[in-house]
């Protein structure tokens, strides 16, 4: 991985995975990039899911801010819950 160099235009590093990212060595890439980041004084933050264990894992990599889920994830599983107990009354 190539050294980040201090840079104060920079306020945006994304870290993207291809395929599975929970995969080891993609999180020790996450955790580099969060230290070295941190070391240059910068705040770290990411958008995810609401993946309680994706989140644990953005927390152990040093993330110190995390939006978690959107509006659209939630209408979606708010009615797939919903949908799930109308259908357990009407069967």
């Amino acid at each position: 991985m190539p050294e980040l160099k201090h840079d104060e235009k920079i306020h945006f590093i994304p870290v993207v995975a291809v395929g599975y990212i929970c995969r080891p060595d993609v999180i020790d890439v996450m955790k580099t990039v969060s230290s070295k980041a941190k070391a240059a004084g910068k705040f770290i933050g990411s958008g995810l899911s609401a993946d309680v264990r994706f989140a644990q894992i953005l927390i152990d990599c040093g993330v110190q801010w995390l939006q978690a889920g959107s509006d659209f994830e939630y209408m979606i599983n708010g009615c797939d819950y919903a949908f799930a107990e109308i259908r357990k009354t009407v069967s």
